[in-house]
């Protein structure tokens, strides 16, 4: 835009409403003298981002008065003095500011008094708290986390960077609380039961209308906002945030309250299943959950029940068994007492048969007899009366046990009957009536708007950031990397490069210097697979091209530091030990020609005839000249066992063939040829050296002479 309009450009128009709104967006600082017309007024104050109160102000500026706004002057606006026209066709250029301190006296004061009013109107209104409509009370939350907390977490947190905090705004941001509670009382279904509703929602003008499903509000959650002491005056003088619906006016107040109520109605809305048989509901939305607690309730009914049949029946016997006891008890007494009368009985018949055979008289025997036989039988009558007792509750227990045993089954059969329930479901919303606003406010959350500096090595930046005073939580800026904004300061990092914020996930940490950059500015080492910043460049392999570390770079000894290697394509030499790359490999590793062993040139040796390589063992020195030489190359003496380059004369035994240098050689003196040592003769009689093919074996007296051919001749 600045190529298109021109950078620096300035644009002189009577009727600031017919300007382009892109020319306008790109204006800095406006210069305004006085106008009339009402649509250049409202395009003036708006673009030059003044208030309703200064529309009086331009209206009755003099003749070389103007209001200059924007980014020449610092917030407040200021009135100056442009000096009077020189010609018809305008002035040299000039900056009205450097007129903006020499007006005349009355000018001066008349300057110095609007701009105490602004100051003041702004002062009012970072004091001023809006008021709101009845029914909309207004709350505060503390300040429990200044700016010095944020920075000082800030500069624990990032490293390498020093933060500082260039401005720093309090702002309340208004939120609304509110609670509902619906208290349900049904007849069909039967069923009665209490919800709550509780949302805490940002109404800022930015948020254009009311998010009701909203449980937070400018990093402020639901339970923070419900377990934090609350102010009924702000905390610390601030700026107060225009709200998205005018919190003065009570129709406005109140429609919110009749929504609220709507969509507590439906959002307490719930289905409800019930079985009309068993008399019960359930608020859960699981169908089969329901039916299971059906059940369960069901089993506690029958376990209740045969409980109680179980109890009574318990109770019924132990009376029965008590009573029992006691007539057995009663029994074994009459029958100890019937024993004893029976004894007596018996002795007094034996006492009437002894009077009887004395002749005595037996009348007083006889009447006790007859009052023992009375006793007796009175016994036997009541022990039979007891033992009918004995039996009749034996019956009445065999009785109880039967009904009880009925009763079981009754209770089997009406829960079998109770297990053939019908479940059924209902949507029950709760009715107006049924719904109770139990919390209905404006909470203002303290809310600093500042501009952090960050800078490191010469190099600065700035950026914007919010956090609440409640938590310290608000937005510190995006990842440069995913864009996932970062809403708490301990978990920001800031890229030692480009001053850029990154979450935790997309920062890392350079192995080499310990810097905390982004992504974009790192770079990982494809060997070790190490991460190191920007800073630290990376060296290249020559035949891959991988990024590769300090710690990962191999040189070739013949290539120097100029060339990188990574691993794979560095070679080290068995034999010395050196690093090669691939190409200086294949010249510096070779096979001996004669045992083909592997050697490196460096403990190589070469033959100085065909220059072929050899190893040490299978080097061999010129006795003679001292040359190196191959097995190809070379001779031996087989008299001395010495060895010879074939650039030294070489001599052969013409009888044996064998090869001989030139010490261990010699020469016919009749032949010329040569011999060895072990063919080559001495004539006995002239002394010449001769060979084997030149001498003569002749008899003497005790043995065969060795002459020469010639001397041999002359004796024939």
């Amino acid at each position: 835009e600045g190529r298109k309009f021109g950078a620096g450009l300035i644009v002189i128009t009577q009727r600031p409403q017919l300007l382009d709104t892109t020319v306008r967006g790109l204006v800095g600082t406006w210069i305004i003298h006085r106008l009339t017309d009402p649509n250049d007024m409202r395009i003036a104050l708006e673009s030059g981002g003044l208030d309703k109160e200064w529309e009086n102000e331009i209206a009755w500026l003099e003749s070389g008065e103007a209001v200059i706004t924007g980014e020449a002057v610092e917030r407040i606006p200021i009135v100056v003095r442009i000096r009077p026209r020189e010609t018809k066709h305008g002035g040299e250029g000039f900056n009205p500011l450097d007129y903006a301190v020499k007006p005349g006296e009355g000018v001066a004061a008349r300057s110095l008094e609007r701009l105490s009013k602004t100051v003041t109107r702004e002062v009012s209104k970072l004091q001023k708290q809006p008021v709101s409509a009845l029914g909309l009370p207004q709350v505060f939350l503390p300040v429990e986390v200044s700016e010095v907390d944020v920075l000082a977490k800030l500069r624990s947190h990032v490293t390498g960077v020093d933060v500082d905090l260039v401005s720093v705004e309090l702002t309340y941001m208004p939120a609304l609380y509110c609670e509902v509670e619906a208290n349900i009382e049904r007849s069909n279904p039967n069923l009665k039961y209490s919800d709550s509703l509780q949302r805490l929602i940002p109404i800022g003008a930015e948020a254009g209308e009311i998010n009701w499903d909203s449980t937070e509000a400018y990093g402020v959650s639901l339970s923070e906002a419900t377990s934090t002491e609350l102010l009924t005056s702000p905390p610390q003088l601030g700026y107060y945030h225009r709200a998205c619906f005018n919190i003065s006016d009570s129709k406005t107040v109140k429609k919110i309250r009749e929504e609220l109520i709507a969509y507590a109605a439906t959002k307490l809305a719930r289905v409800v299943f019930y079985s009309k048989k068993l008399g019960k509901y359930s608020l859960s939305s699981d169908r089969q959950a329901f039916m299971a607690e059906c059940l369960k309730e069901i089993a506690e009914i029958e376990q209740s029940e045969e409980r109680a049949l179980e109890e009574k029946l318990i109770e019924s016997l132990s009376e029965i068994d008590k009573a029992v006891e006691r007539y057995r008890e009663r029994l074994q007494r009459l029958s100890d007492q019937y024993n004893a009368i029976m004894l007596e009985y018996e002795q007094i018949q034996a006492q009437i048969k002894e009077a009887k055979r004395q002749g005595k008289s037996t009348l007083r025997l006889t009447r006790q007899l007859e009052s023992r036989r009375s006793k007796l039988e009175s016994i036997r009558n009541e022990m039979i009366k007891i033992n009918a007792q004995i039996r009749s509750l034996g019956e009445k227990r065999h009785n109880l046990e039967l009904e009880h045993r009925e009763r079981v089954k009754e209770v089997k059969r009406k829960v079998e009957s109770l297990k053939k329930f019908d479940v059924k479901s209902v949507v029950v919303q709760p009715e107006e009536d049924e719904l109770s606003i139990t919390s209905f406010q404006l909470t203002w959350i303290p809310v600093y708007k500042a501009k952090i500096s960050l800078s490191s090595r010469g190099s600065s930046k700035e950026i914007g950031a919010w956090w609440n005073a409640v938590n310290g939580r608000g937005s510190y800026g995006s990842c440069s990397i995913c864009g996932v904004e970062i809403k708490d300061p301990s978990t920001l990092l800031i890229c030692e490069i480009c001053f850029n914020p990154v979450c935790v996930s997309h920062a890392v940490e350079c192995q080499i210097c310990g810097a905390h950059v982004c992504t974009k500015d790192s770079w990982s080492c494809e060997s070790c697979m190490k991460t190191m910043c920007a800073r630290e460049p990376p060296s290249r392999c020559k035949v891959c091209e991988s990024l590769l570390c300090p710690n990962c770079v191999k040189r070739c000894v013949l290539c120097g530091d100029e060339m990188a290697y990574c691993s794979d394509h560095i070679k080290i030499c068995p034999i010395c030990g050196v690093s090669l790359c691939e190409e200086h490999y294949e010249t510096h590793v070779m096979k001996c020609k004669d045992c083909s062993r592997t050697i490196c040139e460096a403990k190589a040796d070469r033959c100085s005839v065909c220059d072929e390589p050899l190893c040490q063992s299978c080097a061999i020195v010129c006795a003679e000249c001292g040359e190196v030489v191959c097995k190809e190359h070379s001779w031996t003496c087989k008299t001395c066992g010495r060895s010879f380059c074939t650039r030294e004369e070489m001599h052969t035994c013409s009888v044996c063939g064998a090869t001989l240098c030139p010490s261990h050689s010699y020469t016919c003196d009749i032949c010329g040829s040569t011999a060895c040592k072990g063919h080559i003769y001495k004539c006995s009689v002239c002394e010449r050296t001769v060979c084997r093919n030149c001498v003569a074996k002749v008899k003497g007296i005790f043995r065969k002479k060795v002459i020469c051919a010639e001397c041999a001749s002359s004796e024939a």
